[in-house]
Protein backbone atom coordinates (compact mmCIF):
# COMPACT_ATOMS: atom_id res chain seq x y z
CA UNK A 1 0.00 0.00 0.00
CA UNK A 2 3.22 2.53 0.63
CA UNK A 3 4.35 2.02 -2.54
CA UNK A 4 1.47 2.43 -4.15
CA UNK A 5 0.81 5.58 -2.76
CA UNK A 6 4.65 6.58 -3.38
CA UNK A 7 3.71 5.51 -7.29
CA UNK A 8 0.42 7.95 -7.02
CA UNK A 9 2.56 10.87 -5.59
CA UNK A 10 5.80 10.62 -7.10
CA UNK A 11 5.15 9.35 -10.86
CA UNK A 12 3.23 10.45 -13.78
CA UNK A 13 0.23 9.55 -14.72
CA UNK A 14 1.27 7.06 -16.92
CA UNK A 15 2.37 5.15 -14.27
CA UNK A 16 -0.86 6.21 -12.42
CA UNK A 17 -2.66 4.27 -14.60
CA UNK A 18 -0.73 1.10 -14.55
CA UNK A 19 -1.00 0.73 -11.25
CA UNK A 20 -4.94 1.41 -11.38
CA UNK A 21 -4.78 -1.37 -14.86
CA UNK A 22 -2.97 -3.53 -12.45
CA UNK A 23 -5.54 -3.54 -8.76
CA UNK A 24 -8.00 -4.03 -10.65
CA UNK A 25 -6.87 -7.21 -12.39
CA UNK A 26 -6.05 -8.09 -9.24
CA UNK A 27 -9.61 -7.04 -7.56
CA UNK A 28 -11.77 -9.20 -10.19
CA UNK A 29 -9.08 -12.19 -9.46
CA UNK A 30 -9.90 -11.85 -5.68
CA UNK A 31 -13.80 -11.63 -6.65
CA UNK A 32 -13.33 -14.61 -8.72
CA UNK A 33 -11.64 -16.68 -6.27
CA UNK A 34 -14.27 -15.23 -3.19
CA UNK A 35 -17.03 -16.86 -5.64
CA UNK A 36 -15.24 -20.06 -5.84
CA UNK A 37 -13.97 -19.37 -9.14
CA UNK A 38 -10.15 -21.32 -9.13
CA UNK A 39 -9.55 -21.28 -12.52
CA UNK A 40 -5.55 -20.43 -13.44
CA UNK A 41 -4.50 -16.94 -13.75
CA UNK A 42 -1.27 -14.89 -15.16
CA UNK A 43 -0.75 -11.64 -14.25
CA UNK A 44 2.95 -11.81 -15.39
CA UNK A 45 2.46 -9.09 -18.26
CA UNK A 46 0.80 -7.07 -16.38
CA UNK A 47 3.79 -7.21 -13.43
CA UNK A 48 5.94 -6.56 -16.32
CA UNK A 49 3.94 -3.48 -17.52
CA UNK A 50 3.82 -2.52 -14.11
CA UNK A 51 7.36 -2.44 -13.84
CA UNK A 52 8.58 -1.21 -16.61
CA UNK A 53 6.50 2.08 -16.66
CA UNK A 54 7.63 2.39 -12.85
CA UNK A 55 11.66 1.81 -14.03
CA UNK A 56 11.35 4.56 -16.61
CA UNK A 57 9.39 6.96 -14.31
CA UNK A 58 11.97 6.52 -12.14
CA UNK A 59 14.79 6.87 -14.37
CA UNK A 60 13.35 10.22 -15.23
CA UNK A 61 13.18 11.51 -12.09
CA UNK A 62 16.91 10.71 -11.49
CA UNK A 63 17.93 12.91 -14.21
Amino acid sequence: MVACAYVRAVCSTDAAVALENFEEKLRKIAEKRKSGQNEPFSINDDVNCLISVIEEELKQAMK
